[in-house]
């Protein structure tokens, strides 16, 4: 996510490479010296270190012969035809790349003949500001830029192959918006490596930033688990399995859940191009790039939580076991904390409470006002506060988005590439510390920061969203929604079977008008209403006992209530050996 706002970030008009002290985008593969470059310059400490010991950030800037991926990229945009390389049968990321023993060889001997070339040239030779070298040393020079980006060029080609037969590739029109909700692919084509610039044909910068981007990644993936001396894991494989997940967590959901329109139409969405993603079995070097499955996992996470978040508004379910875990825990001293309950109600606290506070007493006006109640007035009867429904606010202006949990406020980085595609926003630019002004006046990010340090900050922006006990990235909502449902029909069930018998005089006749008879959703939500009202002395005369104060003559009254009872018992019940890991995707 961090690689993809980097990306797509404008770049500053001096990083064209111009200083590069090899290039040779115009008619060579590998690179010629850089007219203007001197035999000193070449023969400097400073080049043999930064050749020796060069990361993205100083290959980027200062372009140690960064030009030749022109000379592989600039045919393809005109014919689209690669440079005739063998096949290859499918292996390991691992494989195609150097060790970084093999690697740190092959600096060492670029650094070492450059360096004996300079030596055996004379100083006549030395190229001018108008001058190129001539025949000879301009192939001296070529021959020492194969052997040292040789491989490279193979690598990138291969990558660069791997972009062009991804399915999203034909399909991909830069004229039309990236992210078409009836495309049969779950990527985003903004957010497929390479993809999006080798299909514009234009700007060839950008081109290579994205290339080198990549092919840096993944050998910094292979040098990394190589460091520590363990195999890297094959992150098509992981990423594989996390399209599996979903589909499973959606079926298990399905048996005992009726989605309403909307919700019907996202999960069909998402388990249709799931199965398009997961029909995909090509294993090559493009696939298995970290960057590639990456962005294949990021988009699967943040449609999935979309998709998640929206149903799990649909018919309050989800909030009314928060706001019955929420009153139980206020009212009853006993009642154990439930972990995966707990960390629900911390995540959504700003979502499914008012002012962001659990509510300590009127816990039906509070749940009425998550119901969509717009107001409370004093009733002149009973003396208390109860709520309503205003009928001035016009449809369609309470929320911005179907469901009352909205992507928008729950999750900065699948907002920012799900709906942004990686274009930064104002209050993404405000937490990297850069003035949301910056980008209205034109003002180049790169001018300033590194795109090592740009990266660094997008992960330090993003990474709580995916690290830590409980984080929304790995939210699995179909799990959460058949907690909430199973919890709810217990919950009915139990009152089903005990009739009448469960409820104090003053509400069987109010039970008996509301002729409750199914195990549903809707009906545990009545319980749940009415039991709620019960609780806040609000049945006829109830109120004038307690007057709405928790004193113990209160709470050892409400450890008598039926209702209350049953409603902990049942929560008990189902969430006992539910582990708050159960509800986490696994391979996030």
């Amino acid at each position: 996510m961090a690689q993809q706002c980097v990306r797509h970030m404008e770049f500053p008009n001096n990083v064209d490479f111009s200083k590069a002290l090899f290039c040779g985008h115009r008619h060579k593969k590998y690179g010629t010296v850089r007219r203007g470059v001197t035999l000193e310059e070449l023969g400097a400490a400073e080049f043999s270190k930064i050749a020796i010991d060069s990361s993205f950030v100083v290959e980027l800037t200062h372009g140690c012969s960064m030009h030749w991926p022109f000379a592989l990229l600039e045919p393809f945009a005109d014919t689209e035809q690669l440079p005739d390389f063998p096949e290859e049968k499918a292996r390991r990321l691992e494989i195609y790349f150097r060790s970084a023993s093999e690697e740190r060889v092959a600096k060492e001997s670029f650094a070492q003949s450059v360096i004996h070339w300079v030596a055996c040239t004379p100083s006549e030779l030395i190229p001018g500001l108008t001058e190129y070298p001539d025949r000879d040393h301009e192939e001296e020079i070529e021959t020492i830029c194969k052997d040292r980006y040789g491989h490279d060029r193979i690598l990138l080609a291969s990558l660069v192959k791997g972009a062009s037969q991804h399915p999203l590739y034909e399909e991909y029109n830069p004229q039309c918006p990236p992210f078409d909700w009836d495309s049969k692919y779950i990527e985003n084509a903004l957010t497929v490596p390479l993809l999006c610039e080798l299909k514009k044909k234009e700007g060839f910068s950008d081109t290579i930033v994205a290339a080198h981007m990549l092919l840096e990644s993944g050998r910094s993936f292979v040098h990394k688990s190589e460091k520590i001396g363990k195999p890297p894991l094959n992150c098509r494989i992981l990423v594989l399995r996390r399209a599996n997940e979903v589909p499973d967590a959606i079926a298990d959901l399905e048996r005992g859940w009726t989605f309403l329109p909307v919700g019907e139409w996202l999960v069909e969405l998402l388990a249709s191009k799931l199965h398009t993603f997961r029909s995909n079995k090509t294993f090559d070097i493009y696939s298995q790039s970290p960057w590639v499955a990456g962005s294949q996992t990021s988009n699967i996470s943040d449609l999935s939580l979309f998709v998640g978040l929206e149903i799990l508004g649909e018919r309050n379910c989800f909030g009314a076991v928060i706001h019955l875990y929420n009153m139980l825990q206020q009212i009853l001293d006993e009642c154990a904390e439930i972990p995966i309950l707990e960390h629900l109600k911390t995540l959504f606290r700003s979502k499914v409470f008012p002012c962001n506070q659990e509510p300590r007493r009127g816990f039906g006006n509070t749940f009425g006002l998550f119901r969509g109640g717009a107001k409370t007035y004093k009733h002149p009867e009973i003396d208390m506060r109860i709520i309503a429904r205003d009928g001035r606010r016009k449809p369609g202006r309470e929320k911005e988005v179907y469901s009352k949990f909205s992507l928008t406020h729950m999750s900065l980085a699948a907002y920012e590439s799900l709906f942004r595609d990686c274009a930064f926003s104002p209050e993404f630019m405000h937490r990297l510390a850069v003035d949301p002004k910056v980008r209205r006046r034109h003002a180049k990010l790169f001018d300033c920061y590194s795109p090592s340090e740009l990266i660094q900050r997008a992960r330090e922006v993003l990474r709580p969203e995916y690290d830590g006990t409980f984080p929304v990235a790995r939210l699995n909502c179909f799990a959460v929604l058949r907690l909430c449902q199973d919890i709810l029909l217990g919950i009915v069930a139990r009152f089903k079977s005990l009739g009448t018998a469960a409820w104090p005089p003053e509400a069987k006749e109010l039970l008996e008008a509301f002729g409750i008879k199914e195990v549903s959703v809707e009906n545990a939500i009545c319980y749940l209403t009415m039991t709620m009202r019960l609780v806040d002395g609000m049945w006829y005369g109830g109120h004038k006992n307690f007057s709405g104060k928790y004193h113990k003559k209160f709470k050892d009254a409400i450890l008598g209530l039926t209702p209350v009872v049953i409603m902990r018992e049942v929560i008990a019940e189902v969430c006992e050996g539910k582990n708050v890991e159960d509800f986490l995707w696994k391979n996030v």
